[in-house]
Order: C-alpha cells, then sequence, then structure tokens
C-alpha cells in the first residue's frame, strides 16, 4: 500500500514540476528575445541600415579588391644616378654644358598589384537586417554574423613605365596603398617603387658637364645605359 501511495504522489507532483520548468524555459526564452530585440533596435539606431542586395555586392568587391588587381596611371621617375640623363648637350665657350635633361620625368604606367585589408568598416547581419559600420559595444549579442569590409589595402606591385621612342622606359616594384569605397569596383592608388631604366641617354664616357672634351675630341659623345631610379604614382585600379 506505501508504494503504491508513493507512486501515485510522484504521479500527481510529475506534471506541476513539468510544467513549472516548461514556463521557466518559456519565460527565458521570451525574457532572450526581449534583450535581443532592444539590442537590434539600438543598433538599427546607432548603425547604417543596408539591404541585403548591398551587403551582397559589398562582399563580393571586397574579396575582389584583395585579389591580384590592375591599375593605369601616372608616375613620375627620380634618377638615381649622379649621372645626368641628358636630351640636349652643347659646347659653349668650350665647355660642355647640358642643356636639357631628364633626371626628373613623367609618364604613364601599367601596374599590377595584390592588396591586403589593413583597414576597413564591418558587415553584420541581426534577424534578416544588414548593417555597415562599427559595431557598437552592447550589440555583438543582436549579431548573426559579421564580416570584414577592407576600404584600405597595402600590397606590393609591378609596373611598367611606357612611352616615347622605347615602348617600355622602366620596369618597377614597389608597394602600394589602395582605398575605394564600400561598395566601389574601382580603386584610387598611391604607390612608391624602385625602378630600373633600360634606355637612359647620358654623356659619353670621359665627356664631363662643366668640362672641355677630351684630347682630339671635337663633337660631344653621348651613350645608352641603363639606370636605377624611384618611381612616385598614382593609378586608378579594377
Amino acid at each position: 500500500m506505501r508504494a503504491t501511495s508513493t507512486r501515485a504522489t510522484c504521479r500527481a507532483i510529475l506534471p506541476v514540476l513539468l510544467f513549472g520548468l516548461s514556463t521557466q524555459v518559456a519565460r527565458g526564452q521570451s525574457e532572450s528575445e526581449i534583450v535581443r530585440a532592444n539590442a537590434l533596435a539600438r543598433c538599427r539606431a546607432e548603425m547604417q541600415t543596408i539591404t541585403a542586395e548591398q551587403a551582397a555586392r559589398i562582399e563580393k568587391r571586397s574579396a575582389d579588391f584583395e585579389k591580384l588587381g590592375f591599375g593605369t596611371g601616372y608616375g613620375v621617375v627620380v634618377s638615381l644616378s649622379h649621372r645626368p640623363r641628358v636630351e640636349e648637350a652643347q659646347l659653349i665657350g668650350g665647355l660642355v654644358r647640358v642643356t636639357k635633361d631628364n633626371d626628373v620625368a613623367f609618364g604613364p604606367i601599367l601596374e599590377l598589384h595584390k592588396f591586403y585589408g589593413i583597414a576597413g568598416k564591418r558587415i553584420a547581419k541581426g534577424s534578416g537586417v544588414y548593417f555597415l559600420g562599427r559595431v557598437p559595444s552592447g550589440c555583438e549579442e543582436a549579431l548573426l554574423a559579421e564580416t570584414d569590409v577592407p576600404l584600405v589595402g597595402f600590397g606590393p606591385f609591378v609596373g611598367l613605365r611606357i612611352g616615347g621612342d622605347e615602348v617600355v622606359q622602366s620596369f618597377a616594384l614597389g608597394l602600394m596603398f589602395g582605398f575605394r569605397k564600400a561598395d566601389g569596383d574601382k580603386s584610387l592608388n598611391l604607390g612608391i617603387a624602385y625602378a630600373t631604366d633600360p634606355h637612359v641617354r647620358t654623356l659619353g664616357d670621359g665627356i664631363e658637364e662643366g668640362k672641355a672634351l677630351p684630347a682630339a675630341e671635337t663633337q660631344i659623345r653621348f651613350k645608352t645605359t641603363h639606370q636605377n631610379s624611384l618611381i612616385f604614382l598614382f593609378s586608378v585600379g579594377w
């Protein structure tokens, strides 16, 4: 009789315990949903809201930004040699005078670069809502996913300065910064490179500016050689 009474008591108490437990779970879920909803509302107020299409486009262009990319631009070349790059020279008063040099030259540049993101914004998703920008403190609990979106990149590049009688004027290897808008498919790039110029015109051996010609010579000789230089450039990448 006592065992039967105990089992009956358990059967009577069990539904009450299960009901109380389910109520606590439901209350906990409800409170969690309220906290998430409040956090999401705060995120809406503090962050820039974007559509799912914009988020997808930004993520794609962000990935493209960090792939190998091409650019076309313009640069300035500064010679690193002590011998001047001569375009024109004359004998004046028996002395050699350089009347036109190109130790600092300008020209179009083609380049190939690889960027690694170093600064940017963030895409965040919360309950079907997409945000772009810095995630404020306290919003993290309302977000389902976050993705970094680089707006500034840094990396190596190779370049060719073209133009003139020789198609390729310089071969360059250097470092470059790239800047873009979040949903932009192009970037503005700034770079500096060490370059080799294979076709440089200088005064011939034994002939120096400001001095007389060597004995038995009556005309200024020139020679074509290679020299090293620095290139500063800006380009538009895609």
